[in-house]
């Protein structure tokens, strides 16, 4: 990863002796917002440091959740994680690792599986660390001959992460296979020229993309490798910077995301003369990479972007550092009784920029340190947060820079604060600000009644299904196919979209399962005898896998979803109408008609309306966006809220034409 050198003219952001410290800001919706404004609130919050008189560099940050996010840093000599559990950041436990190193990157496909990298010496093997769920521990990794970096980590599960970096003057690529680290064959470079991978983000085994940077013929040009499964191969990518002379030309990707294999963003930095470093993002449609407009700045100083998350083809965050408007261009300093360069956040402001599908567009971001503050990375959990983190700086001297201290901040909005429900007639309600109404099928002839609905992973659309698979776009919401004009063996009962939102799943009461757009088909219980309908899915967090339930409660898994228990051989009160997954797919709940829940894997139990009076029977649920709570709501359109699931009003006194059959957050 390349830690900024931000411009060769009088501002230049340099690492010198390492920064202590690391600033984590969270952010609510990434909705579209103007440059002079924010949509978003990014505020800070307190973060614990295992020292306050040494250096401590933040460099990645992963969160599975809203209630699980990891952050990985290095101190003088050793490796740093803070873990965040929804309520508070803390100091992780750390093995010891023999290796006097730190950690750069770490990646989490769910609270139960995180891998976090670093650089080792003197073993010429990398440091790699895995979280179980319970305990970090040290991953052995293949001794590598020769000067190497490892930069950055990314995993589309448990037994699929690849690991990038540069090893003398080509590129590094390690792969995790689940069981082991290997060295894995990258495309080769040609030609007498230097490379290196600071980036790599996989959706899948079969789909990942890495970026860097590379000098090529004395030239400074963009990097890009791509993996289908089987091989690595050099993709072609803009270079805008003009080659002025070699010292000051730059083209750097420093970090890359992708919501689908047909859209991905790559942000980093390249030369723009007289302006200096400015932000470079570049956007892949699927078959090509193409410089994207970039907000402008006012007035324009020179920036980098550091880090970048998609979780939609409408929904990027991106964050770096930018030079401070009041200091630029006079930004020389007179420290320990001589002028030197500006150092490292010195004199940079943290920079936050937001997708919304057509533009890129500027937010407000604070800056705590009394001399600047600087973004390294971002992750996003759905629409609802993003948690981005970097360094705060001090101002107290220490060894020729200046000492940081931590800094975390945490909000939600936008996304989350509310929910929708459906009818049978097509009917939508929708409550609380960050749920508003697309649309509905109310005053519409439908062949047969809405069973379901499902919203986008944005919040911005969401779907109407009816009994014969028929399928209702609302919003953002794209259509993909139903099975509308098919003959069906039994009757559609629920729906689930894929991550990216460019896909869904329909299922049917005898567990048949349609996949459509992105979606992938991964296995039904269309042929099995069952003791009781499916009455509903869910899928895992990466869009890997679904899990089907039963009206007895039982569960069936396929694809990357575990089974984490079920109510299948239980004597129950009443039937399961529902489910609901967790956000980073550890766990699930089973609503029954009476309001029971049934919890499993991380899945908390928060209430339940099982020993009440009702006035109709529970249809549906859905989890709040961190987790931590829950709504059932009944088919007279009565909400119960529970855990930290906020209650934004319901239907449950208003004359219903048609009862309600499903919920959405």
């Amino acid at each position: 990863m390349r830690r900024l050198v931000l411009s060769s003219a009088p501002l230049v952001f340099v690492v010198l002796g390492g920064l202590l410290g690391l600033t984590i800001l969270s952010s609510g919706a990434a909705a579209a917002s103007s440059p002079t404004g924010s949509a978003s609130t990014w505020t800070p919050a307190a973060v614990p440091s295992p020292t306050t008189s040494n250096d401590v560099i933040v460099t990645a940050i992963s969160c599975s959740s809203a209630s699980f996010c990891v952050a990985a840093a290095s101190g003088p000599g050793y490796p740093v994680i803070e873990q965040w559990n929804g309520q508070v950041w803390s100091l992780a436990a750390l093995p010891p690792s023999g290796q006097l190193t730190g950690l750069i990157g770490v990646s989490c496909a769910s609270s139960s599986f995180c891998m976090a990298v670093g650089n080792g010496t003197p073993q010429n093997e990398a440091l790699m660390e895995e979280w179980n769920g319970s305990a970090w521990s040290v991953i052995p990794s293949p001794v590598i001959s020769g000067s190497f970096i490892i930069d950055n980590v990314s995993c589309s599960s448990s037994s699929w992460c690849v690991a990038v970096g540069s090893l003398g003057a080509t590129v590094l690529v390690e792969q995790w296979n689940g069981t082991g680290w290997t060295v894995a064959n990258a495309a080769p470079p040609t030609g007498n020229n230097s490379y290196e991978l600071n980036s790599v983000n996989c959706l899948s085994s079969s789909f990942c993309v890495a970026v860097g940077d590379a000098n090529v013929n004395q030239e400074p040009v963009t990097f890009i490798e791509t993996w289908n499964g089987t091989s690595w191969s050099i993709a072609l990518s803009p270079s805008p910077s003009v080659f002025s002379d070699e010292t000051t030309s730059q083209n750097d990707l420093n970090a890359v995301s992708c919501a689908s294999a047909t859209f991905c963003v790559a942000t980093g930095d390249y030369f723009a003369e007289p302006l200096g470093i400015q932000p470079l993002i570049e956007t892949w449609d699927g078959s090509t990479w193409t410089v994207t407009p970039n907000p402008t700045q006012a007035p324009i100083v020179p920036a980098v972007l550091n880090g970048v998350d998609c979780v939609s083809p409408s929904q990027c965050t991106a964050v770096g550092q930018s030079a401070n408007e009041s200091t630029w261009p006079n930004v020389s300093k007179t420290f320990a009784g001589h002028e030197t360069e500006v150092y490292a956040n010195q004199d940079s402001e943290t920079l936050a920029e937001v997708w919304n599908g057509s533009t890129w567009s500027l937010e407000t971001t604070p800056n705590e340190g009394a001399n600047g503050t600087v973004f390294e990375a971002v992750s996003c959990v759905g629409a609802s947060q993003c948690v981005a983190a970097g360094d705060t700086n001090t101002g107290l001297p220490h060894n020729d820079a200046y000492i940081l201290q931590p800094l975390i901040a945490s909000t939600v909005n936008g996304a989350g604060s509310g929910y929708r429900f459906v009818a049978a007639d097509g009917g939508v309600f929708s409550y609380g600000s960050g749920d508003p109404f697309l649309g509905s099928l109310g005053g519409t002839h439908l062949n047969e009644p809405i069973v379901g609905m499902a919203a986008t992973p944005t919040g911005d659309g969401y779907y109407l299904v009816a009994s014969d698979g028929g399928v209702f776009a609302f919003g953002s919401a794209q259509f993909y196919g139903s099975t509308g004009g098919d003959r069906l063996n039994r009757p559609i009962v629920g729906m689930a979209v894929t991550p990216d939102g460019q896909g869904y799943w329909l299922v049917a009461s005898d567990g048949g399962i349609f996949s459509f757009g992105d979606a992938t088909f991964y296995g039904s219980a269309g042929g099995t005898r069952l003791n009781a309908p499916i009455v509903g899915m869910a899928r895992t967090a990466d869009g890997g896998g679904y899990w089907l339930v039963a009206n007895d409660g039982g569960i069936f898994s396929y694809g990357d979803a575990a089974f984490h228990g079920s109510t299948g051989s239980l004597h129950l009160n009443k039937p399961v109408v529902a489910m609901a997954a967790t956000p980073d797919g550890g766990g699930y709940w089973l609503v029954a008609s009476d309001g029971g829940i049934f919890n499993y894997g991380d899945a908390g139990f928060y209430g339940s309306t099982g020993s009440l009076h009702l006035n109709k029977p529970m249809i549906g649920m859905a989890a709040a966006p961190d987790g931590s709570g829950y709504w059932l709501v009944a088919s007279d359109g009565g909400i119960f809220n529970y855990g930290d699931a906020g209650f934004y009003g319901s239907t449950g006194s208003t004359a219903l034409a048609a009862p309600i059959v499903g919920l959405a957050p």
